[in-house]
């Protein structure tokens, strides 16, 4: 749907040759991808913000939620733009 829509998307990633595979394809699947090394950067889970709401996943553990909260969403968002300013583009 995102892709259909048109909606880019960017994302932070510690480093593995997943990612750097996957990396490969952010033009065809309108996004932009910033590697971390693994040391640093090694989540378990997923975090997301679209408009007020933010998302949190735990692929791992089968669960996630969504909160609706303005600050909460702008406080993650303020936190990612901050780490994806200090991420290296490889490619």
């Amino acid at each position: 749907k995102r892709l259909r829509e048109k909606v880019h998307f960017r994302a932070l990633a510690g480093m593995s040759n997943a990612v750097l595979d996957s990396q490969k394809n952010d033009v065809k699947e309108n996004r932009e991808t910033r590697v971390f090394p693994k040391e640093i950067f090694d989540l378990k889970t997923t975090i997301g913000t679209h408009g007020n709401k933010t998302i949190i996943v735990n692929n791992n553990k089968e669960f996630g939620f969504v909160v609706e909260d303005e600050d909460l969403a702008e406080t993650i968002k303020k936190i990612f733009e901050i780490a994806w300013n200090s991420g290296r583009i490889i490619q």
